[in-house]
């Protein structure tokens, strides 16, 4: 009786006609399907969270790039009028090698599984690259490792910002929910009265807030705050 090791996952198992595609190929793929169906690679990315910048081939970079411009303008998408844009940085760029593009993989039920391997390959390749320029940095003597650990911390915090963006936040309901609470009032917070009804009503504080009093020197900055303490305190 066979049994199973904890904590190790089965291998996928696929059919044996199955064949995954390169990177390269995935992101050539990608570049087709964007060339075909515009709408649907625009749709597609947006929903993954997919960036171009992730593509390592050149045309299959510009390509995607061009498509993205044109969806955001409205304008055509026609292979044409995409050759035209890419030749204007890939100069050495013939018409033969854009249509072999075009009609590599006109099929967009594909790119939802094309976009995970480039994503994924994307991810490695960032590694690598932070790992080499990490590699060189040890081999230089002068730098020191304290300087060396922070550089690498901070390529590895801005690798990990990319790989995990921040949440799209609402900032009218987040400005509206603060104006709120300052005008209103809520229970988990408590207006302070500062004894200067002026900044009471203009600008109120409450527990919790951080106030920061500005001005040029001279001008009374720590007399208001020492009033407001005593009034506080006298409260």
């Amino acid at each position: 009786m066979e049994h199973k090791k904890a904590g190790r996952r089965r291998p996928v198992e696929l059919p044996p006609d199955t064949v995954v595609p390169t990177a390269s190929e995935a992101e050539r793929g990608i570049a087709s399907i964007a060339l075909n169906h515009p709408e649907v690679f625009l749709h597609h990315i947006s929903e993954k969270n997919f960036k171009v910048g992730d593509i390592f081939d050149p045309l299959s970079h510009r390509v995607c790039e061009i498509i993205l411009q044109q969806q955001s303008r409205n304008a055509s998408s026609e292979i044409r009028v995409v050759f035209e844009k890419v030749r204007e940085t890939l100069p050495s760029t013939e018409f033969h090698q854009l249509s072999d593009l075009y009609t590599l993989m006109p099929i967009a039920a594909a790119i939802g599984d094309l976009v995970d391997i480039v994503k994924n390959t994307a991810k490695r390749r960032t590694l690598q690259h932070v790992a080499y320029e990490t590699l060189m940095a040890i081999s230089d003597s002068t730098l020191q490792t304290p300087e060396l650990l922070s550089d690498v911390v901070m390529k590895v915090e801005g690798l990990s910002r990319e790989l995990a963006p921040p949440k799209v936040m609402d900032t009218k309901a987040l400005l509206l929910n603060a104006l709120t609470r300052y005008e209103t009032g809520d229970d988990e917070s408590m207006r302070i009265k500062t004894g200067y009804s002026a900044i009471d009503n203009i600008c109120p504080i409450r527990y919790g807030d951080f106030v920061v009093i500005g001005g040029e020197t001279k001008s009374g900055k720590t007399m208001l705050a020492l009033n407001i303490i005593a009034n506080l305190i006298n409260e």
